[in-house]
């Protein structure tokens, strides 16, 4: 993570830092990512990188954090989207909505998030682990308050329940980004949430419980 003397800049300096980064990560994949194109864009010298990080990766890392506290304050600024009298699928829905609209709200951090899922297996083993902890934490809490009111049967079990929700969406926008190409995430906002809303259908269904069975 960052030092202290990173830290210690004002915050113009380190957002242009930031700034510069997320143009290089999110332009390029890692491994052709480059110190030199980060500090020219930043307007520092080099030696100065070093003073503020261990190396790229250690930039990376702290890009990712920020990318998610990001997103998850943006979630909280505008809660008021979710519709919190829905039931889970309807609150999942919902929550697909309003983490489109960060992206689209956020071109910058998106360009981040498309560029990870397109790296290489081995790189993104790395932060996959804390991704999917706190996604499984995230489902898990979701459907265990969904059982004790009745929406998701008591039979059902939370935790496959949770690494179906998990993977599946992460399948959901793997598939968006290999069919476009380039996402344009304004223009295909209806084609994507239709498949958001196929994929929580199948998962509806399936936890509800069928009335009749062929």
């Amino acid at each position: 993570m960052p030092r202290g003397t990173f830290h210690n800049l004002p915050p113009g300096k380190r957002a242009l830092i930031i700034e510069a980064a997320l143009r290089e990560f999110g332009s390029v994949p890692f491994s052709k990512a480059k110190v030199a194109n980060i500090v020219k864009e930043a307007g520092i010298p080099r030696g100065s990188f070093y003073q503020y990080f261990d190396d790229l990766m250690d930039l990376y890392r702290y890009l990712w954090d920020l990318a998610v506290q990001r997103k998850l304050e943006y979630m909280q600024q505008h809660g008021h989207r979710l519709v919190v009298s829905g039931d889970v699928f309807q609150r999942l829905r919902s929550l697909y909505r309003v983490g489109l609209q960060f992206v689209i709200d956020n071109p910058e951090w998106a360009r981040l998030g498309v560029q990870f899922y397109r790296e290489d297996h081995d790189f993104r083993i790395h932060f996959d682990g804390e991704l999917e902890r706190q996604g499984l934490a995230f489902y898990r809490t979701l459907l265990q308050e969904a059982q004790a009111v009745g929406e998701v049967r008591s039979t059902v079990s939370v935790t496959i329940a949770a690494t179906a929700l998990y993977q599946m969406n992460r399948l959901l926008v793997e598939e968006y980004l290999n069919d476009v190409g380039v996402p344009r995430w304004q223009d295909d906002m209806d084609k994507f949430l239709q498949r958001a809303d196929a994929m929580i259908d199948l998962l509806e269904n399936g936890l509800r419980g069928a009335t009749n069975h062929v």
